[in-house]
């Protein structure tokens, strides 16, 4: 790789990462302390569970945008060398890979911290889409 080819990286990687930064503080914004709350009742217990898994599959999400991107940029600038496509060709399928991990989990999750809302009878609205926690047609429809 000459040099250009670096400064090349290297510039989006510094543009990349201070976008990412950028996202991080504007997604923490709202999560001021999660460690110093006061909890009283068990509905706060599972907002602060969402809260933060969400915050950490949000960073984990972000990473493999990250490695997606360096796997693309990798394959672009291989010249033809079978072994560098081979190398991007990895990192594109993990990458991927990881992605489908990030979206089981955060579903698996999703679902658990519903249905153990439902079964306990707590009400909260971290995981839910419509604002109740039982299934079925929205409040007031025929």
């Amino acid at each position: 790789m000459n040099k250009v080819q670096k400064i090349i990286i290297f510039s989006l990687l510094v543009f990349i990462g201070l976008t990412f930064l950028v996202n991080l503080a504007v997604a923490f914004e709202p999560l001021k302390n999660p460690l110093n709350i006061e909890i009283k009742s068990p509905a706060q217990v599972y907002e602060l569970i969402g809260r933060v898994s969400q915050a950490i599959l949000g960073l984990v999400g972000s990473a493999v945008f990250v490695m997606f991107i360096y796997g693309g940029i990798t394959w672009l600038l291989s010249g033809g060398a079978e072994e560098k496509i081979k190398k991007a060709r990895g990192t594109l399928v993990w990458s991927l890979f990881g992605l489908l991990i990030i979206f089981t989990s955060y579903a698996l999750l999703s679902f658990t911290i519903r249905y153990i809302t439902i079964a306990t009878g707590v009400s909260t609205e971290a995981f839910s889409d419509s604002g109740s926690d039982q299934p079925g047609p929205p409040a007031g429809g025929q």
